[in-house]
């Protein structure tokens, strides 16, 4: 079976790559992520997804990204198992995974205001104003 690449993604698609973030997520962490650190994530890039997936052809820009992306989210939860394990937590919660994905953000960046070139399926995630998480 062929896929027609003319055509916009469904649902269903960006449904299974957001899996796939959260699979490379754990990959990277190595360690238990609580449900509402794994919901957060898929919240806080399924727009970036979606307006990828809407597009004609879009299943080539996830070719091209598809490794570099989900190594960026490998990373993530790499900081994210070192951080909580630095604090004597034995595991992943959203304070954590919050300070981690910011953290690569900025080191991709560079402050670059707060823009990441996480390939196509994140462009759109940008720095919030304020803290998700207050101390």
């Amino acid at each position: 079976m062929s896929i027609d690449e003319s055509k916009p993604g469904t649902p269903e698609d960006v449904q299974d790559l957001l899996d796939l973030y959260c699979y490379a997520l754990g990959a990277g962490a190595r360690m238990r992520i609580k449900r509402d650190a794994i919901r957060w994530l898929r919240t806080t890039f399924q727009s970036s997804v979606e307006a990828m997936v809407s597009a004609p052809g879009w299943e080539r820009f996830w070719r091209d990204d598809a490794a570099s992306t989900l190594e960026y989210v490998r990373t993530i939860g790499r900081l994210a198992a070192q951080k909580a394990t630095a604090s004597g937590t034995p595991h992943i919660g959203l304070k954590v995974l919050d300070e981690a994905i910011w953290s690569v953000i900025d080191a991709v960046t560079k402050g670059e205001g707060g823009r990441v070139d996480f390939g196509r399926p994140c462009s759109g995630a940008t720095r919030r104003k304020t803290p998700l998480i207050s101390s």
